[in-house]
């Protein structure tokens, strides 16, 4: 009895240590395939992030790992994150959480852009010196407004901790705030395609 139950134990035992790391806070929504059509969204901007983690930084720290994962992906062409500024700069937009409908069509207009990305930085916990005794944790959140309607085509909320990639034998954890905010990302981008 004992020999026959053995394997199945094991079996058990490393299926639910593989699937432990599967587990995920990803929650997404997308409009951008309405019925018989696709939105014809190609190149989009990046609002800078509004970081509510209380670490210092973050906010930047996301946006400029986002614009890479996105510029990367080849989905959409990119507008320089130097004429974004410019433009919130211009029009005295000091916090991007309050823009109008009105400001988002200029900026798409003066840009030529058909969608912009909002985000936040929910949480940013961690560092990159690789500390064992630190788990990174990133939560992101981030909308893709479509310029002309102004209505919201994509959106996705996103939280993970260094250790939710650890599968058999403590492999596969995230020490690295950088890394783990990279992963997140590309995650949350791949709801796009």
């Amino acid at each position: 009895m004992i020999k026959k139950l053995t394997p199945l134990l094991i079996s058990t035992i490393t299926t639910a240590l593989l699937f432990h790391g599967c587990s995920s806070s990803l929650v997404a929504y997308s409009n951008l395939k309405r019925e018989n059509e696709i939105v014809k969204i190609k190149r989009v901007g990046v609002l800078p992030f509004v970081n509510e983690s209380g670490k210092r930084g973050a906010g930047e720290i996301v946006a400029n790992i986002f614009i890479s994962v996105i510029f990367k992906s080849g989905i959409f062409a990119v507008e320089e994150k130097g004429n974004i500024e410019r433009f919130l700069l211009n029009e005295k937009v000091k916090n991007v959480n309050v823009m109008d409908v009105e400001q988002i069509k200029r900026l798409g207009e003066r840009l030529n852009i058909d969608a912009i990305f909002v985000g936040v930085v929910e949480e940013f916990s961690g560092s990159d010196k690789e500390d064992r005794s630190t788990t990174p944790i990133v939560g992101i959140r981030v909308r893709l407004i479509d310029i002309k309607t102004g209505k919201v085509v994509w959106m996705v909320r996103h939280k993970r901790r260094g250790e939710d990639y650890v599968t058999i034998f403590n492999f596969g954890r995230i020490r690295s705030i950088s890394a783990l905010t990279k992963k997140v990302v590309s995650e949350m981008i791949n709801t796009i395609k």
